[in-house]
């Protein structure tokens, strides 16, 4: 079978039919890659000051018609902040609870220019004093990358996630 534009070319023994059918073609979009810190190095959170941590997230479908429209970081301590630079003067992200979100239109510093990667320099600070348990650990958190398929009909977009965990 050969799919011309509208029209569905059968081959059958040697013969060809031509028939004009709809073509329907299922347009999702694939699973992305995220990943939050580094599993070989673990992450050493330090209280009270900017940390480095590390993110990464990329769609994996590399034509050009999904992009990511966001992150998300869960259990998140309440109080803590984060930045695009290291000194903590550029916030970015949106909070809901203990989870914050990163779009393009709020941390655009960490979307690459085409947003089919995430640019890996994000900066946490947890709240003043954390934990306060006498633990010296963090919660574990996660992050979930969204990516949408915009090569689909107006209105029938689709989208997939991937969640890492630190």
């Amino acid at each position: 079978m050969c799919i011309r534009d509208s029209s569905v070319t059968l081959f059958l023994g040697g013969s060809e039919t031509v028939t004009n059918q709809p073509v329907v073609l299922n347009v999702v979009a694939d699973v992305p890659e995220a990943s939050l810190g580094d599993p070989l190095n673990p992450t050493i959170i330090t209280e009270d000051q900017w940390n480095t941590l590390p993110i990464a997230g990329a769609v994996t479908d590399t034509d050009g018609s999904e992009n990511i429209t966001s992150f998300s970081i869960h259990n998140v301590p309440v109080g803590s902040s984060f930045a695009s630079n290291g000194a903590g003067t550029t916030l970015v992200g949106s909070q809901s609870g203990t989870t914050w979100t990163f779009t393009p239109t709020n941390a655009p510093a960490l979307f690459a220019a085409d947003t089919q990667d995430l640019i890996s320099s994000l900066f946490f600070k947890p709240p003043l004093n954390y934990p306060t348990d006498n633990t010296n650990t963090l919660d574990p958190m996660t992050m979930t990358v969204n990516t949408i398929d915009t090569a689909s009909e107006p209105g029938t977009d689709t989208t997939a996630s991937d969640t890492s965990s630190i």
